[in-house]
This record gives C-alpha cells, sequence and structure tokens, in this order.
C-alpha cells in the first residue's frame, strides 16, 4: 500500500494465523524515500518472519509467499520477479532475487510476485464482492491509478 506494508499468514482453509505491519514513512521530505528497496525488502523479510513465529509455522511449511505490487512485473531467469513501479520510482528492481537473497525461507518455497491490481482483482474474484460473478472490474485510486479487468474465459 501506499502507507504501509501489511504481511498476512493464511491457512489452507484461508483462515489468518497471523498478522502484522509496518508503517512506511509518509511524512519523508522526500515521498518516494518510503518506497527504498532496501526498507521495503527489509520490511518484507522481518515481517515473513514475524508472522511465521507468531502462528507457531516452520518456514518449510510455508506453501508460497504471494505479493501484489505497484507496476509492472516482467520476469527474468535470472533475477524472477523484476518491478518496474513508476510511482515508487522504481525501475527493473529485481524484487524475487532480493528476496532470495534477504529472507530465510527454503528455496523450495514459490514467490507469486505480481501487479497489485491484479492480486487484488483476483482476491475479489475469489474471496470478496466478486465471488459468484463471472465478471468484474476492480479500480484502485491512489499515488496512481490501477485496474483489474476479470471476464468470463
Amino acid at each position: 500500500g501506499e502507507t504501509r506494508i501489511r504481511i498476512e499468514l493464511f491457512d489452507l482453509a484461508l483462515t489468518e494465523l497471523a498478522r502484522t505491519e509496518r508503517p512506511l514513512a509518509v511524512d519523508s521530505p522526500h515521498p518516494h524515500n518510503r518506497y527504498e528497496v532496501g526498507v521495503v525488502v527489509g520490511h518484507l523479510r522481518d515481517g515473513i518472519a514475524e508472522v511465521l513465529r507468531s502462528a507457531d509455522v516452520p518456514a518449510e511449511q510455508l506453501l508460497g509467499v504471494g505479493i501484489g505490487v505497484p507496476g509492472i512485473v516482467a520476469r527474468t531467469a535470472e533475477d524472477g520477479a523484476v518491478v518496474h513501479g513508476q510511482t515508487v520510482d522504481w525501475d527493473a528492481v529485481p524484487l524475487e532475487r532480493l528476496l532470495r537473497e534477504s529472507v530465510e525461507l527454503p528455496a523450495s518455497v514459490p514467490y507469486w510476485i505480481d501487479n497489485g491490481a491484479k492480486t487484488l482483482g483476483q482476491a475479489e474474484m475469489w474471496f470478496g464482492a466478486g465471488r459468484g460473478a463471472r465478471s468484474a472490474v476492480v479500480v484502485l485510486f491512489g499515488s496512481g491509478v490501477g485496474a483489474c479487468v476479470v471476464t468470463d474465459p
């Protein structure tokens, strides 16, 4: 989000087991400093460790880590998910590689990193206002504008 990073841990029935939030420095004299890559990676690293510890879930039992980010996500063989996020001044940030280097998880745990509007749209279709619908449009307004259009295949 624009003001915080929220990390949540769920079981297979989608029951929330643990949650933590890390605020982003919204009062910074340089607004884009709050999205500095090292700060975001550190928040994710610490938050993932905290929710696992809080729920007493071993990292080996984690089925995956899903992350919604602002911008376009490309994938490369070398770096995995690479984020191009204009609203946060990220230009080709190798987020997946940075997380794999920083977060203490088994190498077998997959990361699913995608555009935040797209991930929110999918979540709405599965669990939210779009449940049972064949098509939906989800629009986000903030420091940028994002949208997800879901149609019946």
